[in-house]
């Protein structure tokens, strides 16, 4: 998930008393939808799976849809700072995006907005004999730069033996750069790898990144010995140039789950010998537990957010905060271990982003099961030192919702997040809501920061 760098700089006054409320200048009383155009006869339905906001704070959000014709596309739509559509994106405030292509069945999962307002968005390609990454960039209107990657249109090699690559994440760089985390196999006779590469602003592999084993500008991430790689890892960016990386790992023989594990590399790509051992820190007590997000601290402290048990029966989110030389931070909850719900009585808390506002409080967005309503957007605030900002919401967590209403009666609404912003002065929620009629429409939610 992309957080904006652009945070809160409002006095505490004014966070005290509004902090967590709808802003009423965002959409409709703080909230906003847009539902796929109908070019036709049939219903179109909107699922979102990533979400960005570019410097003039307009939100993106991207996922797939189905056109008039029943046909899958990718899709993504622009809202302007207010939370209105930008109908003079692409067309009618919509992008689409082809999923058919002759090497395969593409999959959104990323979208990152560059400085200049251009978009990148992140595919994973499944072809009848490789599975491969593909990058697209749109041009502020929405239109399809395809000048960008060329002459292999788009597509991204990580090992040249590799027949399975799989897409993590994007993460744009304070020089108009790109970072692309993946998972590749190096070749038949090993497990993956996670690749890391380095993009120029002009879209060409940095050859001053990585350690030269293998394609130019890759760089390859440590794991914890005897383990193998498991779905999702995620990637941030620290204030010293650092980069982190978090990720859910399984034992090497028995592929039973092993934790939870953290890897540093510098700004160059090798592993930063000031973090833990040989750059990676394997989180204690975390064997049962799947990672949903993490963020770094202006002090280089470390977020790693975290959903607790093995199943959806009872889950808590659980933060473990790290120091910048990966020990645990004793001044952080309990120990650096903050287990606490979202908000409301729910026995499945369910984390699934978060962000870190410039005066040090963690922010945290997910969707607990069976509150009134059905699954509902859930964002709750945390101190620096983990306990509850009692100023925020109702008593330090809002449940909100994309929906103005709390449910009706001839049915809920299930909400799903793709993002959290925080933004100077408000706090951004992106995602899409399955109403009570069966349509799925992409959201956002708009709060005061």
């Amino acid at each position: 998930m992309v957080q904006s760098t652009r945070l809160s700089s409002a006095p505490a006054h004014a966070r005290a008393s509004l902090g967590g409320e709808p802003d009423a200048g965002y959409g409709v009383l703080g909230r906003t939808s847009a539902e796929y155009p109908h070019f036709g006869g049939a219903g179109s339905e909107s699922i979102a799976y990533a979400s960005t906001v570019d410097a003039q704070d307009r939100l993106i959000v991207a996922g797939h849809s189905f056109d008039a014709q029943g046909t899958l596309v990718a899709s993504l739509v622009r809202f302007h700072a207010n939370g209105t559509p930008d109908a003079e994106f692409g067309l009618r405030g919509f992008v689409t995006l082809p999923t058919q292509l002759p090497t395969g069945s593409a999959w959104l999962r990323c979208v990152v907005a560059l400085d200049d307002g251009s978009l990148v968005v992140g595919f994973d390609v499944k072809g009848s004999e490789r599975r491969h990454v593909l990058l697209r960039r749109l041009r502020p209107c929405g239109a399809v730069d395809l000048d960008f990657l060329q002459p292999r249109g788009g597509a991204l090699e990580f090992a040249p033996a590799s027949t399975l690559d799989m897409l993590h994440g994007l993460r744009p760089m304070p020089d108009g750069g790109l970072l692309v985390l993946a998972t590749t196999h190096l070749d038949r006779f090993h497990g993956a790898e996670l690749a890391l590469l380095r993009l120029t602003p002009g879209g060409v592999p940095d050859p001053g990144f990585g350690t030269g084993a293998g394609p130019t500008g890759i760089a390859w991430v440590p794991r914890p010995a005897a383990t193998r790689l498991r779905r999702p890892w995620s990637l941030a960016l620290a204030v010293d140039g650092r980069i982190l990386l978090a990720g859910d790992v399984l034992c090497e023989q028995e592929s039973e789950p092993a934790g939870v594990a953290v890897s540093a590399l510098d700004a160059c790509g090798l592993p930063s010998a000031g973090f833990g051992r040989g750059g990676i820190v394997r989180l204690p007590q975390t064997r049962n537990d799947a990672l949903r997000d993490l963020a770094c601290r202006a002090d280089g402290r470390v977020a790693v957010v975290l959903q607790t048990g093995a199943g959806d029966a009872v889950s808590l989110p659980k933060v473990i905060q790290l120091q910048a030389d990966g020990a645990l931070d004793g001044s952080f909850a309990r120990n650096g271990v903050l287990i606490a719900p979202l908000g409301g009585t729910a026995p499945c808390q369910r984390p699934q982003a978060c962000a870190i506002q410039r005066d040090g409080t963690l922010l945290l967005a997910g969707t607990p099961w069976a509150e009134p309503g059905g699954q509902r957007v859930t964002v709750s605030r945390w101190l620096p030192d983990g306990g509850r900002d009692e100023a925020f919401g109702d008593a330090g967590s809002l449940i909100c919702g994309f929906s103005h209403g709390i449910g009706r009666t001839d049915g809920v609404c299930v909400d799903s997040i793709s993002g959290l912003h925080a933004l100077e002065n408000r706090i951004l929620v992106a995602g899409h809501m399955l109403e009570c009629e069966m349509k799925y429409k992409y959201c956002a939610l708009a709060l005061h920061a």
